[in-house]
Parts: structure tokens; sequence; C-alpha cells
């Protein structure tokens, strides 16, 4: 079950979210004129949920002192005049070189992140914590000021969980991604995310190797699907995806793009914010259905474009036999439950134990989320192990607030 394919999700307008994004920017930037750059690719595979992203072109300057700044693809001169001395001086900066590299962003050392889905007050009341990080399930085109505003409020990090469907719709296809059919929606929301300066974990087309999910490879029978969905068009969209959300010059992220294959970016931005995200990639520690096409490491993009390997795990599939060599097969990379939960009235209280044991035998998992989002999985509906729970995460290796939302 694609359990995070499925949620019904409240989007809004193209037309709320290009208004929102260019009060935004005018706001945090001190813009008092600006223009949509990037149009949106009609003949792509994203409709509806396509946007534009504000460019500033320019700011006031003060009449009492005068600053130019003028940026190139090489550096960036800065010239500023005092009207006392009429003297100037110019300081040259040069431009990054180097695209940001992956972070992950993890807990402090000899700690591990709780968190969970909302509501955020049932999962407090039945644990006794509350969560250090909050997920979102986000559609792809959604609304974007929207996807932002609840982890703050709830003093969380935040992770989202992007998915392909749009309601019922599936809107775009790996190639459509890769090929940059998507390229203003993401450029929007690593706009959004830099906005929030709010760490967040992207989960990136989560269980891709679940032929329930509309960006899987294969069938339920185990035959291919159609090239765009092929794991190879998987990859580059998740490369294309990561490169644009951590940001950087344009110039440097179309020279990587061209090295992998890709076309540049749709966009006439010359640099993308750098946004404080941790990119997720989750797998079931098994294809289903399990054939070699479908395997997780045939989705898998490349160490240099992963901060976190993850995994669903459920009460009803507890493969602890299969998870241990999948996390061994990652070893590089910290781990995390992106979701967990009891399911289907499973409420012998063994579940969660297990879970913990594994994780206090297993050192590479530094996160787990709880998945308390629907009534399959709600704490309130399983009163045992939701005491077991309160008891897996009493103690302080398992804090309430990342550093940077303790009081």
């Amino acid at each position: 079950m694609n359990r995070k394919a499925n949620l019904r999700l409240k989007l809004l307008t193209y037309r709320q979210f290009v208004t929102a994004c260019v009060v935004a920017t005018a706001v945090c930037a001190g813009v008092g004129t600006s223009l949509l750059a990037g149009a949106a690719d009609a003949s792509g595979p994203l409709a509806a949920g396509q946007a534009t992203i504000p460019v500033s072109t320019g700011t006031h300057i003060p009449t009492t002192v005068t600053a130019t700044t003028t940026t190139t693809p090489t550096a960036s001169t800065t010239t500023t005049t005092s009207t006392a001395t009429r003297t100037s001086t110019t300081k040259t900066t040069a431009s990054p070189t180097t695209l940001p590299a992956g972070e992950a962003y993890l807990p402090p050392a000899g700690e591990i992140f709780q968190g969970s889905t909302a509501p955020v007050a049932a999962y407090t009341h039945a644990t006794g914590k509350h969560p250090a990080v909050y997920q979102e399930s986000v559609a792809w085109g959604q609304y974007l000021p929207g996807i932002t505003t609840a982890a703050p409020h709830y003093r969380a990090r935040m992770m989202i969980s992007i998915s392909t469907m749009y309601g019922s719709k599936n809107v775009i296809t790996p190639q459509g991604i890769a090929t940059g059919g998507g390229d203003t929606w993401l450029i929007g929301l690593g706009t959004q995310l830099a906005m929030t300066k709010n760490i967040t974990y992207v989960e990136l087309m989560p269980e891709m190797d679940n032929a329930s999910a509309p960006y899987s490879a294969v069938n339920a029978n185990g035959s291919l699907r159609a090239k765009p969905y092929s794991s190879a068009e998987f990859k580059l969209a998740w490369q294309r995806a990561t490169l644009i959300l951590r940001g950087g010059p344009v110039s440097l992220i179309n020279k990587q793009l061209k090295k992998l294959g890709m076309r540049a970016l749709k966009t006439k931005l010359a640099s993308l914010p750098e946004a404080p995200v941790a990119m997720v990639w989750d797998a079931l520690t098994a294809g289903t259905p399990v054939v070699t096409a479908n395997a997780p490491a045939a989705y898998f993009p490349g160490k240099s474009y992963v901060d976190w390997v993850s995994t669903d795990f459920y009460s009803d599939y507890p493969d602890f036999k299969r998870l241990t060599p999948f996390v061994a097969q990652y070893s590089k990379f910290p781990f995390m439950f992106s979701d967990y939960a009891i399911w289907n009235g499973d409420n012998d209280t063994t579940f969660i134990p297990q879970v913990f044991a594994w994780i206090a035998q297993h050192h590479q998992a530094r996160m787990l989320v709880y998945d308390d989002a629907s009534s399959h999985f709600a704490l309130s509906a399983y009163p045992a192990s939701a005491i077991a729970l309160r008891h897996a995460v009493a103690g302080t290796a398992f804090p309430q607030y990342a550093p940077e939302w303790a009081r």
C-alpha cells in the first residue's frame, strides 16, 4: 500500500501561489517592483501545478550613500561612495565555484529525533513528548506557502513527503521531472523553504520500488512500465530535484546538469536560494513485487544526491530479516524510519519494543517518525502500544525539540 501517494490534500490554485510568492519576495528582499521569471512549459507534463518565480529588478538606493551591486557568473563587485569625502572603495568578492554540498542535519551526538505527522497534539498526549520533527505529505504542484507554516508553529523541524499525485491525477512522470517539466514548482519550493530557514527533510517520491507508486518503474505483475517511468529516469529526476532544492549559482547547476545529460534549468534567475534541506531516499527493504528491475538499488541516484536512507515500517509487515541487510547496504548514510506505525489492530505491544531494540543495536538509526495521520495507525486506537511507545521515547536520547527550537 502506497499510503503516502493517496492522502487527500487541500490544494490551492496557481494564481494564489504566484500572488503569495510575489508578496513574500518583495517583503523579504525590500523590492519595490518584481517581474515573473521562468515561463511555465505548456507542453510539459505538469499543468495545474506549475508556477513562475518572482525575480527582483532592483532596490531603492538612498541619496546619501550610493551602493551598486552587479552580479556576473564569475564575481560580484560592490562600490560605495561617501558623500562626506567623495572617495570610493571597491571590494570584489569571488562567486562560489562549487555547488552547496549535501547536509544531513543530524540530531546532536547520542540523540535520536522522534517525530510525527498530524495531529501533533494526539501524538504528544499519547507519548508524553513533543515531536522534534513534523511531517507533511505534499502533492506535486501544491500551493507552496501553505506547506511550510505548520512546522514552525509546532517549533519543529519539517519533513515533507512528495508524491507526483495531485488529487487523483499523476501530474508528472520521472522523465518529465528529469527533462525540466517540474522546474518552476521545484524552484518555488526551494525558495519557500529557504525563506522559512527551517531545516527540512525532503522525502522525494518515497516507496518508488512499490508498484502502487505512480512513479514506480514496474507494474504489479513485475513487467516494466514505459520509459518515462524507468528507474534510470527516476534517478535523473532525483538528481535534478536535488540540485534545484540545494540551490546555488544557476550556471554551476546547469554545468552539472549537462554532465548528467540533462537540459539546463528553465529560469531567468542567476542563483537559486540555498535552502537548509536534507534529501531522504525512502525505499521498501525489498521491491513490491520482488523482481530485479524493482530492487531498491535500481533507484539509488548516487551518494552525492542522498543525505539520508529510510524505509517505512509497519506492524503488519515487521520484516526485520530484510531490514538489517538493507540498512547495511547503505552504511555510509544515517538511517531513519520515515514512517512507522501500528496497523490493523495490532495491539499486542511487541512491535514497538522490537523497533526500539533494533534501533539500540544499529547506531546508523538517527530518526523515526510515527505516522499518526490516519485512523488506521492512530495511537489513540492502540492504548497498550501507545504506552509502550511512551516508555520507549521517555529517555533523554529522544529530545522533544531540535537544538534550534529548544527554549
